[in-house]
């Protein structure tokens, strides 16, 4: 396997994700690996995954979101640092998972200084762990799988919430 330096996965990263070469998302997957929140991933997942996650950059001093927005994606901090609920998120740490409140923040993110990020759609990540499982014959709830609307939102996300 080659090895790849942190430009390059950045470089990878910004590339908008329908426009990865296979080299870059290989980039991005060999990063990805090393990261504890995405670690419980299987490797075709975490493949598919690449293909979806994305780069953001905000400056210090602003807020990301709010409490009673709804979750549409988490994150990974690259670099900054961020402040929720009186806890500071260093580089390498997840923040912003979907909560139990029916899919809403249940607090506001303060980015305190410029900061990098990866964010991962929760669509995507459901989408990517169906079709991962799905490939490799794992799915034990075929009546999640209709003909009818085989990729809608609502199929995948009841079927992450079996998992």
């Amino acid at each position: 396997m080659a090895c790849y330096g942190y430009q390059d996965f950045l470089n990878s990263l910004k590339r908008p994700p329908d426009k990865r070469t296979q080299e870059e998302l290989q980039i991005v997957y060999s990063y990805l690996h090393g990261i504890e929140a995405l670690s419980s991933l299987r490797k075709a997942s975490l493949q598919a995954l690449c293909k979806s996650v994305r780069y953001e950059q905000h400056n210090g001093n602003n807020i990301l979101y709010c409490r009673g927005e709804l979750s549409t994606c988490w994150y990974v901090l690259l670099s900054g640092c961020v402040f929720i609920d009186g806890s500071m998120f260093l580089p390498r740490s997840s923040f912003g998972k979907r909560s139990v409140e029916g899919g809403r923040r249940v607090s506001e993110c303060i980015i305190l200084e410029s900061s990098e990020m990866i964010a991962v759609s929760l669509f995507n990540m459901y989408v990517c762990v169906y079709e991962a499982c799905v490939k490799l014959d794992l799915c034990f709830y075929p009546w999640l799988i209709t003909n009818s609307a085989p990729y809608t939102q609502t199929n995948y996300v009841t079927f992450y919430h079996f998992l």
